[in-house]
């Protein structure tokens, strides 16, 4: 149906894979698309242009880490392909947005702090990539969450660094029961899905949402599905443990949920009924983990970011590879499609045996 634009694009990569200054600009927008597990420039600029349409200054502080993380990959002589497939670049991107969402102050001040921590991520993704490999495991955004927390822990410590009224540390008291029926109206559910999706990227904004989904879609419908049946199996989740009724409507019940949907119904598994099941389950356990680990971030006033998503991932990878329900693939820089393509023509008629699909 989109033809070149379909997948991974690697006919594109590979021509403009000379010109410096191109494959720079593409490396960048796959950086991008690679928060959400996605290979594909045209999704990258998606992603883009939504974090733009929900805050100027949100699309210049993100654009200038995916920038700098990527430049100090080249740099650092670290591998070019990896750098091409814009492994180096999502994290970066991830704490230029997150440091106008933490941090007050002049954007000057909040440019600082991006240009340094975000070539920080850089540093950890490599670390992490090396720690992670014997295991099979990718970082995931690991490193954007530890470079985030240690920047927003110093930051109370740092005199010329100050932190926003989102940080804001207080002892945990038990919520009273809440009544999980009346909330169901369309407008909640069609902002508590689409923020949800637009909430990755800390895009608060349905038509931000509708534009990240709208990228995925380019590069994958089944990821495109997960997006949204995984940002609304967040949203159940969180009424019917009976949280907070304004962080659901604001799909900050959903971004985690539905990452790890994507990630495990179809990237790092070949996709059929059972890896659908499975998925659903991970995706309500991250919520569960989120539920938690809010909880357990409260003193210090501490965002949970990406935590129950890399946690549920690495959890549910870890654990789906040693089942005989699930068929694992090596390869998660491809579209589910892709893996189920090749599945069909290397195993046409019995379908291949659990660990043995290695592409």
């Amino acid at each position: 149906m989109f033809g070149k634009l379909d997948g991974t694009m690697e006919e594109m990569s590979k021509k403009v894979d000379n010109i410096p200054f191109i494959s720079f600009i593409d490396s960048c927008l796959r950086g991008i698309a690679e928060v959400f597990i996605a290979n594909n420039p045209v999704t990258g600029f998606f992603v883009l242009v939504a974090m733009y349409v929900a805050d100027f200054w949100l699309g210049v502080a993100s654009t200038v880490g995916v920038v700098v993380a990527t430049a100090t990959a080249h740099l650092m002589g670290f591998d070019r392909g990896q750098i091409r497939i814009g492994l180096f670049g999502f994290n970066g991107f991830l704490v230029g947005a997150a440091t106008p969402i933490f941090m007050a102050g002049t954007e000057m001040n909040q440019l600082m702090y991006i240009i340094v921590f975000s070539a920080f991520s850089t540093i950890i993704m490599k670390a992490m990539v090396r720690i992670m490999e014997p295991f099979g495991l990718g970082a995931f955004t690991l490193p954007f969450n530890i470079t985030t927390l240690i920047f927003l822990f110093g930051a109370l410590s740092y005199g010329h660094a100050t932190v926003g009224p989102l940080i804001n540390p207080a002892l945990p008291i038990a919520v009273d029961a809440v009544d999980t029926v009346t909330f169901l109206g369309s407008d909640f559910i069609v902002n508590a899905v689409f923020r949800g999706i637009g909430q990755l990227v800390f895009a608060d904004s349905i038509i931000s949402g509708i534009l990240v989904f709208a990228g995925l879609f380019v590069t994958s419908r089944i990821m495109a599905f997960w997006a949204v049946v995984g940002s609304a199996i967040g949203m159940i989740t969180g009424i019917l443990l009976g949280v907070d009724q304004n962080a659901i409507y604001a799909g900050l019940w959903g971004y985690n949920a539905y990452i790890t949907a994507i990630a495990i119904g179809g990237i790092f598994f070949i996709l059929n009924v059972k890896t659908a099941l499975y998925a659903v389950f991970a995706t309500i356990c991250s919520q569960l983990l989120a539920g938690a680990m809010v909880t357990f971030m409260a003193p210090w006033g501490m965002p949970v970011l990406t935590l129950p998503f890399c946690f549920a991932a690495i959890l549910f990878i870890s654990v789906g590879r040693t089942s005989n329900w699930l068929i694992p693939v090596n390869c998660s820089l491809t579209t589910p499609e892709e893996h189920i393509s090749w599945c069909k023509l290397e195993f046409p008629k019995n379908g291949p045996s659990v660990g043995s699909v290695n592409h």
